[in-house]
């Protein structure tokens, strides 16, 4: 059985860098990275990942919403969270539910709460 995966997708590089070494040292979870909706429909692996963690800006025209929208459209049914600087405006938002979005966290104050949530 393959190791599941973690998907972040968020356009600064550093973030990505930061939460793959801290879920990698953490909970030992490998990541998939990817800076953009154009890159993630690129990216191989991604049906390997139970669980996706977004960001809400992303460089381009598209959001972490249409790369949430996206994800389910193609069948991906793991768990999926927001860690974002949005978080506020984004958290009041009824789409979140149907879409069936785990929980929403602030950048970068909730990221203890990220690693608890993605560990267990």
């Amino acid at each position: 059985m393959k190791q599941k995966k973690v998907l972040i997708v968020d356009d600064d590089p550093e973030i990505c860098l930061l939460l793959a070494r801290a879920l990698g040292a953490v909970c030992g979870r490998a990541c998939l990275s990817s800076g953009s909706a154009e890159e993630l429909q690129g990216l191989a692996g991604v049906s390997d990942c139970d669980t996706a963690i977004l960001d809400y800006r992303l460089n381009g025209p598209a959001t972490g919403l249409d790369v949430c929208r996206y994800l389910r459209g193609v069948g991906f049914g793991g768990r999926i969270v927001f860690f974002t600087g949005e978080a506020e405006a984004l958290a009041g938002r009824p789409e979140l539910a149907s879409l069936q979005v785990l929980r929403v966290f602030a950048k970068p104050t909730e990221i203890n709460e990220l690693l608890v949530l993605i560990c267990d």
